[in-house]
């Protein structure tokens, strides 16, 4: 086995690990931190991670810096401060893991060498010993112990092991008395070593050549803790399984020079991105126009440079194109400087959120652009004044964007206001049989009343601008059923819930009316959410605006005793439950 070579280090080059790149920065900190926590330091998914981050990273850069034509230097990255922490933490704890493990090392030689002298003694023994039988048993237990030790300096393992299997091998070849016991051994050995065999054949088809010799490592530790097989099949055994070790070690071996080729194209057209970033000439822009053309062929590089596959890590060529390209971006935030006062500047940047808020007002993703267009509202706070003559006019192009959103994500779909529809004629006539029930004198009793509220329950939900109409009658109706049935008070609606309730029998019927009100619930608080938000943009200065005040106020608190009411109805179902 001297001239079997395995590979112990494998690269950890970030393109190998998988998923990472769908990471925010946030999360790829958050998942730093928590592999930290777990103790899995490992070099690779940590490169990967931090190589993730700084692409991000770099990417949110260029995109702000393309995006605002004055863009002041940056103020330093509380998220990369962070994962430079995480990262020296993340170096001491692989320090500590070493010397521990340097330490175990040296425990485990120890340990290992004394076996390697009893099996000398062993050996001495066989030829002279009585009870053979008694020596087997005990070399065996000295084989076991040997697989249950730990491992070793790689340095050191091999030849310990040399020695280790040729005394194993001197051993069972001087045992003449006990055939059948070595004979058992042997045939043991042999089916341990031809599996071993297949399945290092087998990887040796694997087309994932790093994780292949992963694999491999743990087979030739294991083909090294098994005892010999007959002294005629050693040879070929041994040639088969080291065939297929090579085939493995070729593969992983032309995997990484072929890498590394890719790696040294990728470098050569990146030098040659910032020759060109470098050789832009200043003088020549003169005019708005000139640097807003040559702002497109700055960014035309970036995405070329962003197509281009990795380099070695050890390239400089990223730091030398992001120095030309930030040289680039200062000059011109510069030169604007020059020309443009601060109410320009902040009238640039108040029509650029107009522009991103007009760019997402027709987006479906409701949730995702809520929280964008929030995020705007609350930049749109931190810019100064703008000029009395553009104010009122960027203001209303601002908000008429935010509120068209805000007004189309309370509607739904085409599709689901014709189902709408259909549910508001379904109620309608719902409410006309309830209206239809005589509840004086024991006429119809609240089973009657019972059904038709479960079957108003069971229908969808109807057009936003009726909603309040319809409930209101609903109520009322109801309300009215229940007088007539001497019931009254706040307690009317949680009654006619129970009633409700009580007409879910089945174990699925509860949970989907308790998940109906749980959407109910978070619809009715983003609706809350985001009255209470919009009123903070507007200005109540006139009569008109108080009118519109009160309207949303009254809105708003009409929502919030809505949104009691349904939580009400979820503890009454949690009863139920449970």
């Amino acid at each position: 086995m001297d001239d079997l070579k395995i590979e112990n280090e494998l690269s950890s080059e970030t393109q190998d690990m998988k998923g990472f790149d769908a990471l925010s920065r946030e999360e790829i900190v958050k998942k730093l931190k928590a592999m930290l926590s777990d103790g899995n330091v490992e070099r690779m998914p940590v490169e990967a991670l931090k190589s993730a981050f700084y692409k991000k990273m770099h990417a949110e850069n260029t995109r702000e810096k393309t995006d605002a034509e004055n863009e002041l230097p940056a103020e330093p990255d509380a998220l990369e401060v962070q994962l430079k922490e995480v990262l020296a933490q993340i170096k001491e704890k692989r320090r500590q893991l070493m010397e521990a493990q340097q330490k175990e090392e040296s425990a485990n030689l120890e340990k290992k060498m004394q076996i390697v002298e009893k099996l000398k003694d062993y050996v001495q023994q066989v030829n002279s010993s009585e009870n053979v039988s008694a020596l087997v048993m005990d070399v065996r237990a000295l084989q076991q112990e040997w697989k249950e030790i730990g491992a070793v300096n790689p340095s050191q393992k091999s030849d310990l092991t040399r020695k280790y299997q040729a005394l194993l091998d001197e051993f069972y070849d001087f045992i003449k008395i006990n055939n059948d016991l070595r004979d058992y051994d042997f045939k043991k050995n042999l089916e341990i070593k031809t599996e071993l065999c297949q399945k290092a054949e087998a990887l040796a088809q694997d087309e994932d050549v790093v994780s292949a010799l992963k694999v491999l490592q743990t087979l030739h530790k294991e083909w090294s803790e098994t005892g010999p097989v007959a002294r005629e099949l050693r040879e070929d055994l041994w040639m088969r399984f080291k065939t297929a070790t090579a085939q493995i070690n070729k593969k992983h071996q032309q995997y990484f020079e072929n890498r590394k080729k890719e790696e040294e194209q990728n470098e050569e057209a990146k030098t040659k991105l910032c020759e060109e970033a470098e050789q832009i000439d200043y003088s020549a822009l003169k005019t708005f126009k000139d640097w807003d053309e040559k702002s497109k062929a700055v960014v035309a590089l970036q995405e070329k440079w962003k197509e281009i596959g990795f380099v070695s890590r050890k390239s400089k060529v990223f730091d030398r194109f992001r120095a030309a390209c930030n040289e680039f971006f200062q000059r011109k935030n510069e030169y604007f400087k020059q020309i443009k006062s601060d109410l320009n500047e902040n009238l640039a940047k108040k029509i650029a959120l107009c522009e991103r808020a007009e760019a997402l007002k027709d987006n479906t993703d409701w949730k995702s652009t809520s929280d964008r267009l929030i995020k705007l509202q609350k930049e749109w706070k931190t810019i100064g004044a703008v000029s009395r003559k553009h104010s009122d006019e960027v203001w209303k192009r601002f908000t008429e964007a935010c509120d068209y959103f805000f007004e189309r994500r309370n509607r739904q779909s085409k599709q689901e206001h014709e189902e709408e529809q259909q549910n508001l004629e379904k109620k309608l006539d719902i409410l006309e049989r309830l209206k239809a029930l005589d509840c004086t004198n024991g006429k119809n009793t609240v089973d009657d009343v019972k059904q038709l509220m479960a079957e108003w329950n069971e229908t969808g939900h109807v057009p936003f601008d009726k909603k309040d109409e319809v409930y209101d009658k609903y109520y009322s109706t109801v309300r009215a059923k229940f007088n007539e049935m001497k019931a009254d008070g706040v307690a009317q609606q949680l009654q006619m819930f129970r009633v409700y309730a009580e007409s879910l029998n089945a174990e699925k019927e509860i949970e989907k009316a308790y998940r109906r009100l749980q959407k109910d619930f978070e619809r009715l608080k983003s609706e809350i959410n985001g009255y209470e938000n919009n009123m903070s943009f507007f200005s109540f200065d006139s009569k008109k605006a108080n009118s519109l005040k009160k309207d949303l106020e009254k809105n708003i608190e009409r929502l919030k005793e809505e949104k009691d009411m349904v939580w009400q109805k979820l503890q009454i179902l949690k009863e139920k439950i449970k």
